[in-house]
């Protein structure tokens, strides 16, 4: 459920901030349709949405018929008997019903949920607005190459240069201050502080952030390129949970019955129709 949030979240306010708020290739093409000029991307992006709950679902989805389940257990004199001696031997009354989470837990999930959705889509959706602020404000072109002026912000804004520095000193900034909260806390209640775990970590722990390093470069690099209202439709949310899923797949062997499978399968080429349908959709630059 959470993923499904996140995933939905960062896509919708890439793809509705990027059409509304930057404007220019991230809007996408219109169609003739009846007389009217229509959309049809947000069609794609519901059909996405769809898929990325499948995806995310399918793994656990119960799929036994319950005709053949009930035929068999009618057949099977074993449990005839066995359910008539857990029924007579069995107090009811003594029984409790599971105890469901409360309502503010479950909105507090979704909020955190929305609110990680959120911050990924303003994480890409910067750079962009950034560029279109400072291109407006002294004038420049697209590509920052006139006036004489502008060719600093276009270094400052290369992907592959200033920026990649600028978002890695930044990330270093919040992860210090994780920590300090976390160590202020645990003195604040009298706890031991906190261990790093290095012996444990330190390879795991530095590839994981290597591998997260590589990734959020290529997909600055993509929505720089592409624009946020596509692209980050089809990498934030889509790409990922694919890639994911087949580690889980093929690697983990975490989905074991057949029927599973065949349904994860078929909503990741559903999702990448989507993601093709989608990309089709965007503006020529």
């Amino acid at each position: 459920m959470a993923m499904v949030v996140i995933c939905a979240s960062a896509t919708v306010l890439s793809f509705v901030l990027g059409w509304f708020v930057l404007g220019g290739r991230n809007v996408p093409k219109e169609h003739s349709l009846w007389g009217h000029e229509v959309y049809i991307a947000p069609v794609y992006l519901v059909g996405l949405l769809v898929c990325i709950a499948g995806l995310v679902h399918s793994p656990k989805a119960k799929l036994a018929c319950c005709c053949c389940a009930r035929r068999q257990r009618e057949d099977d004199p074993l449990v005839h008997s066995d359910e008539d001696e857990y029924a007579s031997s069995t107090d009811f009354s003594t029984l409790q019903e599971p105890r469901r989470r409360p309502a503010s837990t479950l909105l507090l999930g979704l909020l955190f949920a929305v609110t990680g959705g959120a911050f990924s889509a303003a994480q890409f959706l910067v750079i962009n607005w950034a560029k279109k602020y400072e291109r407006a404000k002294l004038g420049c072109t697209p590509d920052f190459s006139a006036p004489p002026a502008c060719t600093v912000w276009k270094e400052a804004f290369d992907p592959s240069g200033s920026w990649l520095v600028s978002f890695g000193i930044g990330a270093f900034l919040v992860t210090s201050c994780y920590v300090v909260l976390l160590m202020a806390a645990a003195k604040c209640r009298g706890q031991p502080l906190p261990s790093f775990h290095w012996q444990v970590m330190r390879g795991p722990g530095f590839l994981a952030g290597t591998l997260w390093s590589i990734a959020d470069f290529f997909i600055v690099l993509g929505v720089a390129k592409g624009g946020n209202s596509i692209v980050m439709a089809q990498t934030s949310s889509a790409q990922q949970l694919l890639t994911s899923g087949l580690w889980g797949l093929l690697y983990y062997k975490e989905i074991k019955k057949t029927g599973n499978v065949v349904l994860w399968c078929a909503f990741a080429l559903l999702t990448l129709a989507f993601m093709l349908l989608l990309q089709h959709e965007k503006v020529s630059s």
